[in-house]
């Protein structure tokens, strides 16, 4: 009944699928019960009523369902529709992690290394989250990765970039994007292991292909440079359009505009390069690295030095490549002298 109530669901037969559902919440069918919290708990088919979740979750739980007690954790430690209580939260953690729920081990490290709804312990919070690790849990491997990549005092961890991306690799397999990203750059870079951009160029495109904007970034660069696969200009703008245009990654915001200006992997066109070179400062004046984006400052006044894609204006093309020499920008140093 409960199955049936969710494929109703799915097919988009709500008052079907919730009305199976009730029945068979109501012979105690803990998934059913689960699955109806959910419902009442987003207003999902039905009116959203946190109380009525909760009595449903509660009912889960007494069914023995520890996703529940995960659920009852989430509610009362994020506080929506009800009064946040985090030794509340606490204590249903424990209770799942004392039946072995993956997801309980997480919460409860997060609960012992911040001190939510108990006092704080760096010893208990690492054995929980070693006891996460061991359950396969994606965002153990990346918490524990990011302790060893940098070493943690508080937890007498030290710092082994080996360890790390061991680590870092074992999340990624898992498909978790952070893990996936910096799996990439350890072996992009070779830290921890000997370069090899085939497998840096493998991760960066599993997390691209997941939405992470940085390995968008990642493949692009593979694909312009021929590191790791044959090199594609075309593939390159692609990625760097991913990366740019949905992610807004500075870096690939000024290789787009780099694309447009030069015609690498798409035609030239120089009124897009200057739309994307002032995204570029723009990106990076909200996020104080203007610094960073010298060449943008430059190429873009050029632009309008010669009137390309843009009204010739040759005051603000001196204003940029005034910026850009002061970022370091050695070409626009010669401008300057140019436009004496």
């Amino acid at each position: 009944m409960f199955l049936l109530g969710f494929e109703f669901l799915k097919e988009s037969n709500e008052s079907e699928g919730i009305s199976l559902l009730q029945k068979a919440s109501d012979l105690d069918n803990d998934k059913a019960q689960v699955e109806l919290a959910n419902c009442y708990k987003h207003g999902y088919y039905v009116k959203k009523d946190i109380n009525k979740c909760i009595e449903l979750l509660n009912k889960a739980k007494e069914n023995g369902n520890s996703d529940a007690l995960i659920q009852l954790s989430y509610i009362y430690t994020d506080g929506i529709d009800i009064e946040k209580d985090l030794e509340k939260a606490f204590e249903y953690d424990k209770e799942a992690a004392s039946k072995g729920h993956a997801l309980g081990y997480l919460n409860m490290y997060h609960n012992y290394y911040n001190g939510w709804g108990i006092e704080q312990d760096f010893s208990k919070a690492l054995s929980y989250l070693q006891d996460a690790v061991t359950a396969d849990v994606p965002e153990a491997y990346k918490i524990m990765a990011e302790f060893v990549e940098k070493g943690a005092e508080e937890l007498g961890i030290e710092k082994n970039d080996t360890r790390a991306l061991f680590l870092y690799e074992r999340g990624a397999k898992l498909g978790d994007p952070v893990c996936l990203k910096k799996t990439s750059y350890y072996y992009d870079k070779g830290i921890g292991t000997q370069q090899d951009f085939k497998k840096a160029f493998e991760y960066a495109l599993e997390g691209a292909q997941k939405n992470n904007g940085t390995c968008q970034f990642y493949v692009a660069q593979h694909y312009q440079q021929g590191t790791g696969i044959e090199q594609n200009d075309t593939e390159a703008f692609k990625w760097y359009k991913s990366a740019g245009d949905n992610e807004k990654i500075l870096d690939a915001l000024e290789e787009i505009g780099k694309c447009y200006y030069f015609g690498l992997g798409t035609e030239q066109d120089f009124s897009l390069a200057v739309k994307y070179f002032t995204d570029t400062i723009n990106y990076a004046k909200e996020a104080d690295m203007l610094r960073y984006y010298a060449e943008s400052f430059y190429l873009l006044g050029t632009c309008y030095e010669h009137g390309f894609g843009v009204e010739k204006d040759i005051v603000k093309a001196k204003e940029l490549f005034t910026q850009a020499r002061e970022f370091g920008n050695v070409y626009a140093t010669q401008a300057l002298e140019r436009l004496k």
